[in-house]
């Protein structure tokens, strides 16, 4: 199939979270530092649990989650931590100087490549079907996507690796026409995977990726063929960009919640890249596509 490359519509605004760590025998103390910080805007503050607790914001737009944490930061972690914050120096995009990783070495589990392989199709497969729907080229758009569906199951087996909501997505594509953009969204996700992979090299968080590009790699390949030619970047390779990515993505948090603009990034981007390398990490443990959280 020849995908069409048609540029994503931005996304609707949804309401920001900004995430706070702090160790477990301080985290009473957390509560008043917030509400100092937000008086201004702050609707209400609440324990959602034990170890955590969200802040509403007057508009309505933003919450706050607070969360505790037990792992201890090694001199790794630091040192990728002061070269993610020397790059957000050269591209002059706002940082948080104490915004500690969100996962470390020492919890980092990178899936095996055939893992990584098959949730890559996966995506591309709802990405596909969204495209049809979205592009306004089409009137039997359920028919031709189930078509470029039946491909990528002989190509890649997807039906045994489609997550639940993927799963729903592909069989009940009419049910919620809000999620065509959203998944649409998610070729942002194959671009990460596939820079895992070595098969491309990410854009500039500016810059969209391009889906026919995207489908050179996929519809000129199979699982095996992807399996014989894909190169699995490095532990390191990976956390680097994830810790990049989460700064990245914490300036555009602090953005929306103070109705400025960060021009060096496009939050939806920054998003959709989080949210990839965030399961490629296994951030908060997470491993289930669907669970997959980008708190910064």
């Amino acid at each position: 199939m020849k995908l069409f490359g048609k540029k994503a519509q931005p996304k609707k605004e949804e309401p920001a979270v900004l995430t706070l760590y702090a160790c477990r025998k301080d985290g009473k103390a957390v509560p008043d530092i917030a509400c100092r910080l937000f008086a201004d805007v702050m609707d209400k503050i609440f324990y959602t649990d034990e170890d955590e607790f969200q802040i509403r914001f007057k508009d309505g737009k933003a919450s706050t989650t607070i969360l505790d944490r037990e792992v201890n930061e090694k001199e790794a972690d630091r040192e990728r931590k002061m070269r993610s914050i020397a790059i957000l120096k050269e591209k002059g995009i706002p940082f948080l100087e104490h915004l500690k990783a969100s996962v470390f070495e020492s919890e980092c589990k990178i899936p095996d490549k055939e893992v990584i392989i098959h949730r890559l199709a996966c995506i591309f497969t709802a990405c596909v079907q969204s495209e049809f729907y979205t592009s306004g080229q089409f009137k039997n758009c359920r028919e031709m996507a189930a078509e470029e569906i039946a491909q990528m199951e002989e190509r890649y087996q997807i039906s045994e690796w489609l997550s639940p909501e993927e799963r729903d997505y592909l069989e009940n594509p009419d049910k919620d026409p809000a999620l065509h953009n959203r998944f649409g969204w998610r070729y942002e996700c194959c671009s990460v995977l596939l820079w895992a992979l070595s098969m491309m090299e990410l854009n500039e968080p500016t810059e969209i990726c391009d889906a026919s590009e995207l489908g050179a790699v996929m519809w000129n390949h199979t699982f095996d063929s992807l399996m014989e030619t894909a190169v699995l970047r490095s532990r390191d390779e990976i956390l680097d960009m994830q810790d990049l990515v989460l700064r990245y993505d914490w300036a555009c948090v602090d953005a929306r919640v103070h109705h400025k603009e960060v021009p060096m990034l496009n939050s939806d981007i920054v998003f959709e890249w989080h949210y990839a390398l965030n399961w490629l990490v296994q951030a908060d443990g997470i491993a289930d596509w669907d669970r997959v959280t980008t708190t910064t």
